[in-house]
Formats: C-alpha cells, structure tokens, sequence
C-alpha cells in the first residue's frame, strides 16, 4: 500500500518554495557585479537593461539599439534565455548556477566564481556568470573578493536587530507570562485586572507592552510567578562536584597555607 501522507506533508504543499527562479538578486550584490562587467568588459556609455522580473517577458522586451543586459534570470530558462541573446547580437552578462554554468553551451564566456549568494527570498545559491564575450572558461579573483563581501554585508544589512528583553513587576501579567503557568502546571484564576497597552514608565520611554497586558492582584500573582522561576530551576541540570573534587579543594587550600 502507498505510504499515506503526514498532516506536515500536506501542509508543507502549500508553503512557498525558495526556488532559484525567485532569486531576486539584493541590489548591492547586483551594483558590484554591473560595475565591474561594464568595466571587464569595456561596456562603459553603453545601456544597461535589465528585462527579467516577475511576469515579464524577455524575448518580447524592448532592448533599445547597441544596449548590454546585465541581470539574473530564472535558471530554468538560462540556455534559452543566452541562445536568444547571441542568435540576436545582444551583449549579456548573467547570473548563472555554477554547478551547471559550464553546461551552458550558448554562452561564449564562463566566468566561474562560485559565490554562495544569499538572494531576497531567503534562497543561497552558488553563483558564476556567463557573458557575451571573453575567454570560453575564466576565474575572476577579484569578482570572487568583492561579491563575497558584498554578499556577506548584504547579510549582515538583513539581520533584524534583537529584541528588547523586558522585566515586569510579577503582577503585570502578559500572555506569555500565563502561558508559562500553563505550562509548568500552575493553576492560576483571577477576575481583578486593570488592561494596560503601556505601563506609565514604558510610556515616558516610547515602549508598550507588546501584546498588551493586566494588572492583577498582586498575591496570587507572585505566587504563580514563584512557582514558575522553581519549576524551570528544578528543570535545569545542575552539577555537584564529586568527593575527590572536593578533597582535591581542601588538599590545595592546605597546600596554600604552608
């Protein structure tokens, strides 16, 4: 019989893919590789285009007279997309996968770097090029040592700062605070509470409580927030020290004294 499929499965057809026909390449990684094609490739005065984007079309696109497209398109199509462009005369620099770059037989040049760029949706792919003109296979040190770092700052850029970590008085109760009784076992009831977005000190400092909050009675309160700060110290290991670690201790503190 087939294997049936699990609910995460299921679930899991409906996510979106990071595939690399949705690279949609950072705008420094994509500065770096324009400046220094047009200068490798001594395409300085010339148009740049760039005809691939969502829903676009590029065979239709209108490429105006002695222009070079530098852009990223979708790997699926790349050998169709590099034979259009030299069965028409048009100047191209394009990402391409590297695994496969030198498989792209249209291409007149393969400049293999291999950058493990991390793209706009999430997707890192190993990255070459593939140009219109050049040696048939190439190394380019220096395309490697400035997209590498372009990539690695772009990175940085898209790290969301970290979170502010707030403490509470142990009656201002948010969501998560009672959530962690729920977990650890603790029953906890009140009908007293006074709603809060913001308590007045976080309000003199532009802060809120996120998800807002109450201010309950303050006994019970205490109590279950007691209860929770034992249950997670019982939860973690703690580590003793063994008799002859502790004879080792006092063999050196009476070393000490001599």
């Amino acid at each position: 019989m087939p294997k049936s499929n699990t609910y995460e499965e299921f679930v899991d057809k409906f996510k979106p893919k990071k595939t690399t026909d949705d690279c949609y390449t950072p705008g420094a990684i994509y500065e770096v590789v324009k400046d220094w094609a047009i200068k490798e490739m001594d395409w300085g005065g010339r148009t740049i285009v760039r005809p691939f984007w969502p829903g676009g079309d590029f065979e239709k696109f209108d490429y105006p007279a002695d222009c070079v497209v530098i852009d990223n398109p979708p790997f699926s199509i790349i050998a169709k997309v590099v034979k259009f462009y030299a069965e028409h005369n048009i100047d191209y620099f394009l990402f391409a996968p590297h695994l496969t770059c030198l498989g792209i037989r249209a291409a007149h040049s393969h400049i293999c770097v291999g950058v493990s760029i991390t793209y706009d949706n999430g997707a890192k792919v190993s990255t070459s090029f593939v140009a219109s003109k050049g040696p048939l296979i190439r190394s380019a040190p220096d395309l490697y040592r400035i997209l590498d770092e372009a990539n690695a700052a772009s990175i940085k850029a898209k790290k969301a700062p970290p979170l502010p970590v707030y403490t509470y008085p142990d009656n201002v109760l948010t969501s998560s605070a009672v959530a962690l009784f729920s977990e650890y076992g603790i029953e906890y009831r009140e009908d007293i509470g006074v709603f809060v977005r913001a308590m007045d000190a976080q309000r003199r400092a532009g802060k809120s409580i996120f998800g807002a909050g109450y201010i309950v009675p303050e006994e019970a309160a205490r109590k279950a927030r007691e209860a929770v700060r034992k249950a997670q110290k019982e939860k973690s290991q703690r580590w003793v020290l063994s008799m002859r670690e502790l004879a080792a201790l006092k063999a050196a503190e009476e070393a000490a004294k001599q």
